[in-house]
């Protein structure tokens, strides 16, 4: 199989798209979609409709934040600034504290 592009997917842009696909066809071709789902299913923790309104605020409050960073931001929702260390620690960027703050406050707005 050809790879013709690659973009990077929030999990909630994954399940609009597996959504979409399953929409057209009727049902599942092969197991590796319905896996797809269920984890989809099981890991968003948001819906798509907040997902897009989120990636833009925290692009405009930080914008110099990588693609590959906002979106393990947004799928595992950190609640600590330990845990948003963790997920910036493999980043090209290193977070401020006043950085992770801001990122906090914005998340804790779209999680309830």
């Amino acid at each position: 199989m050809k790879k013709v592009s690659e973009k990077l997917l929030t999990i909630h842009e994954a399940r609009e798209i597996i959504d979409e696909k399953h929409r057209e066809r009727g049902e599942f071709n092969i197991y590796e979609q319905l896996l797809a789902e269920k984890y989809c299913d099981t890991f968003a923790k948001l819906p798509i409709e907040t997902v897009e309104k989120l990636k833009n605020e925290i692009k405009e409050a930080i914008p110099r934040i990588p693609e590959s960073l906002l979106i393990k931001i947004i799928d595992i929702c950190p609640k600590t600034i330990e845990e948003l260390y963790l997920l910036s620690k493999e980043s090209t960027i290193v977070l401020s504290e006043g950085d992770a703050k801001k990122i906090l406050e914005i998340l804790e707005k779209y999680i309830k």
